[in-house]
């Protein structure tokens, strides 16, 4: 019969022969427009059965796949990502592929799959305790540069990306020619380190001939910019790199809600007030905007005290779960 939805599938620790009665029956699916397929933790490596069936319906506009903590590898990944790509009237594509082995050969192909979907406005990718490093996560953000992107998250906390790898995504994905419509970023790069040993700065490699870029300045550039979410717990950040967030930030002119996870770094009271200002200037606009300084041990506690009033309510908050 007609099957418009595959809604909220559900299998965890699937095995191969279950993945392949999933990929047949995608491929028996009528009129297939959104598709749920949770399968965590499976056990299948062999992914090609469920290539086919999303490659045969080619009719997709939702697709939400979840393969967290799975033996799903490069490979693996190499074999599905040319199949989502197959579905051209994707508009929006969640993805979780957090704590496996994919690496760099298997974000390339996932970069080269986002390239003709040229209807997607919502792309959320969990790659958490992955090997994804500076290079994969530029390589992403230029395929996410489209006319029709108006929303990326991306939670990436323990991964291999560091200070210079945060910096160029923003920059790249800053509103340009093809970038006109971004509204919601929300990135997590918790535990990203500074092997630039630029003692907290947040800014690109510098390249011969050219300034390094700070967060700042790129985030300033995002002038469509209406929600940020932004993990950067434990990036060793210092009162420097807070003054250039908040320099940048305050140039986002149509920025409305934000939620900035700024815990256990190097901020001190100086950084803080700073932050205090722009936590206060956008509350007025919002009030569940958020900025979280805990950990921050030269904080003392009486400024510490007015971060506190309204953190992490119920706002449905990025770091804690949303997507």
């Amino acid at each position: 019969g007609s099957v418009q939805k595959l809604q909220a599938f559900q299998g965890c620790y699937m095995d191969d022969a279950q993945v392949t009665e999933l990929g047949q029956g995608l491929k028996n699916a009528v009129r297939l427009s959104c598709a749920s397929l949770y399968m965590d933790k499976s056990q299948c490596e062999d992914l090609t059965a469920l290539a086919d069936g999303l490659r045969e319906k080619a009719t997709l506009s939702s697709l939400d796949l979840r393969m967290r903590s799975s033996q799903i590898s490069c490979t693996g990944l190499a074999h599905l990502a040319p199949a989502i790509s197959t579905n051209l009237n994707i508009n929006r594509l969640y993805l979780d592929f957090s704590e496996t082995a994919v690496d760099s050969a298997g974000w390339q192909a996932l970069a080269e799959a986002l390239q003709p979907l040229e209807e997607l406005a919502t792309f959320s990718l969990l790659a958490a305790k992955t090997k994804l490093d500076n290079e994969s996560l530029e390589v992403l953000a230029r395929a996410l540069c489209k006319q029709s992107i108006r929303s990326v998250t991306l939670k990436a906390a323990n991964t291999s990306v560091t200070h210079p790898g945060i910096v160029q995504m923003v920059h790249v994905l800053a509103p340009r020619a093809n970038v006109k419509k971004l509204e919601t970023l929300k990135l997590d790069f918790k535990g990203a380190s500074d092997i630039a040993a630029t003692a907290g700065e947040l800014t690109t490699a510098p390249q011969k001939g050219e300034a390094a870029i700070h967060l700042g300045e790129a985030l300033a550039r995002m002038q469509t910019l209406k929600t940020l979410e932004f993990g950067l717990s434990r990036t060793g950040l210092t009162n420097s790199s807070a003054v250039n967030l908040v320099t940048g930030l305050q140039s986002c002119g149509n920025l409305k809600s934000m939620h900035l996870d700024l815990t256990n770094n190097a901020i001190d009271d100086d950084g803080a007030k700073l932050l205090l200002e722009l936590q206060t200037q956008l509350r007025a606009k919002d009030p569940r905007t958020t900025i979280n300084l805990r950990g921050n041990l030269d904080v003392t506690p009486d400024l510490a005290s007015q971060f506190q009033d309204q953190q992490f309510a119920d706002t449905g908050n990025f770091f804690l779960g949303g997507e």
